[in-house]
């Protein structure tokens, strides 16, 4: 994933409250899942494997955030455990066929936090979070894209 993707993910995130944060999530293991594939056209299987890594590791991340008070957590945890050991298929035999069956799990999961999200009007999770202004200045020979902070109400109050 190139950094101005990692940028807007993490842009999203600092102003998501939870149901959006999870949404999120799924959004970058389907952007970690893009990347595996066009590596394997390229028959590049070092950067996929750390391509697996980072999916594999937001599905952990998902896992440990189950909160399993609620029965339903259980079937989450089945199916992320699932979709890993899929994954870990693809690591050992350096075959990408079950990658679509893992993906279609995990987006019908999605569809139903982005409904959830929908209906989440809870605030975002992090307070006191930067105002970013974002815009492009050029010269004659290139583009370079520049931020401001406009609040300037970070850090600590005293």
């Amino acid at each position: 994933m190139d950094q101005e993707r990692k940028r807007e993910f993490a842009d999203r995130m600092i102003r998501s409250n939870r149901s959006e944060l999870v949404v999120i999530l799924y959004e970058v293991i389907f952007a970690y899942f893009d990347d595996v594939r066009q590596d394997f056209s390229e028959e590049n299987w070092e950067e996929a494997k750390i391509d697996l890594d980072n999916a594999e590791r937001v599905i952990r991340r998902l896992m440990d955030d189950l909160n399993f008070n609620y029965p339903i957590s259980k079937q989450f945890f089945s199916l992320y455990h699932f979709s890993l050991t899929e994954l870990a298929k693809i690591r050992i035999k350096k075959n990408i066929d079950p990658l679509p069956s893992v993906e279609q799990i995990l987006r019908n999961l999605y569809s139903s936090f982005v409904q959830v999200a929908k209906d989440d009007h809870s605030p975002a999770l992090m307070k006191n979070i930067e105002q970013v202004t974002v815009g492009l200045t050029y010269d004659k020979n290139n583009i370079k894209e520049i931020y401001a902070d406009l609040a300037g109400k970070r850090g600590y109050y005293v």
